[in-house]
C-alpha cells in the first residue's frame, strides 16, 4: 500500500495530508514521516523547485496560488526594504525547523548513548522520557527513527544498554514503540551492504543478549524475525572472546549459546538465550500457520 501511495499525484497526496494532519502540520508530516518511507518521497521533500512544496505549503504565505495571482496583476509598488529574516519564504522556514529537529534528535541520541554505557547514571524510563522536549506540537517532537552519526536509533541504543536490568530495557523499549511510534525493524546504518544496509535490528540485539521479554515484546509489535543483521557481541563467559557474523535473530541465539557453552558457561546461565529461542520458534510457527 505504501508504494502505491507514493506514486499518487502531488495534488492527491496533499489532499490526503490535509485529512490525516491538522492545518499547518502537513509540512511536518511530509518532512518527519513521509520522507523516511522511500527515496522518492525524500527527494520530493528536499527538492527546492518541486511542485510538492507548492501544495504542502498552501496554507502558508508564498504558496503557488498567490504567486500565480501576482503574475496576473501589475507589479505593486516596491515596499520598504525588510531584513533578511522577514524576507524568508515559508519553505525556508520549514527547512530550518526541520534541521533544528534533526539537531535535537542527534543531541538526544548522544545523551542516550552516554546513559546506556555509564554505570554511574544508567538508563531508566524517567531519564529516557526527559530526553523528549516538553510541550506539544512539532517543537516537542524527536525523530525517533533517525539514525545518529554512530549508526543507531533511540530504540537500538536502549536494546544495547549496559549496567541495567532487563525490565528497565523493556520499559524503555515499550515506551518508544507504544508512545513514540518507533519502528521495530529499523537497523543500524553500519551494515556491510551499500549505504550501511544489513546492520543489526533491535530484535537481533535483544536476541543475542538473551533478553527474552524484550524479544517477545518486539515480535508482538511487528518485528520481523527473518531480518538478518551483521555485528559482533562479546561473550558473557569470556570478555576477551566474541561472536561475529551475520545471522537472523534465531541464528544469533544459536551462535551465542554455542559460544557461551564452549567458553564454559553452565546451562543454568543460558536460560535467557534458551527462552529467546523458544519465543522466536513460537513466532515462526505462528507465522507459518
Amino acid at each position: 500500500m505504501i508504494p502505491r501511495f507514493l506514486t499518487l499525484p502531488d495534488a492527491l497526496v496533499y489532499a490526503i495530508l490535509r485529512l490525516v494532519a491538522p492545518p499547518c502540520e502537513t509540512a511536518s508530516v511530509a518532512c518527519h514521516r513521509l520522507a523516511l518511507l522511500s527515496r522518492s518521497c525524500h527527494s520530493s521533500v528536499t527538492d527546492e523547485n518541486g511542485v510538492f512544496w507548492d501544495f504542502v505549503l498552501g496554507e502558508y504565505s508564498g504558496d503557488a496560488a498567490s504567486r500565480a495571482a501576482e503574475d496576473r496583476v501589475p507589479a505593486p509598488v516596491p515596499s520598504p526594504r525588510r531584513c533578511k529574516r522577514l524576507r524568508r519564504s515559508a519553505r525556508e522556514a520549514v527547512r530550518e525547523a526541520h534541521l533544528r529537529l534533526c539537531e535535537r534528535s542527534d543531541a538526544a541520541h548522544l545523551a542516550l548513548t552516554e546513559m546506556t554505557h555509564r554505570r554511574e547514571r544508567p538508563l531508566t524510563l524517567a531519564r529516557l522520557r526527559a530526553l523528549f522536549p516538553r510541550g506539544s506540537g512539532a517543537a516537542a517532537e524527536l525523530r525517533v527513527n533517525q539514525r545518529a552519526r554512530v549508526g543507531g536509533t533511540l530504540l537500538i541504543e536502549c536494546c544495547r544498554a549496559r549496567f541495567v536490568e532487563e525490565r528497565a530495557v523493556l520499559s524503555c523499549v515499550r515506551f518508544l514503540v507504544t508512545d513514540k511510534a518507533a519502528d521495530v525493524n529499523v537497523a543500524t546504518g553500519a551494515g556491510p551492504l551499500p549505504g550501511g544496509a544489513g546492520g543489526l535490528t533491535p530484535l537481533c540485539i535483544a536476541a543475542a543478549r538473551g533478553m527474552a521479554t524484550v524479544v517477545g515484546f518486539l515480535v508482538s509489535s511487528g518485528a520481523d524475525p527473518s531480518l538478518a543483521g551483521q555485528g559482533r557481541f562479546r561473550l558473557f563467559g569470556s570478555t576477551h572472546a566474541s561472536v561475529h557474523g551475520k545471522f537472523t535473530p534465531r541464528g544469533w541465539v544459536r551462535a551465542m549459546a554455542e559460544a557461551e557453552a564452549a567458553a564454559g558457561v553452565p546451562p543454568s546461565d543460558l536460560a535467557g538465550l534458551l527462552e529467546c529461542a523458544r519465543v522466536l520458534d513460537s513466532a515462526a510457527i505462528r507465522a507459518a500457520a
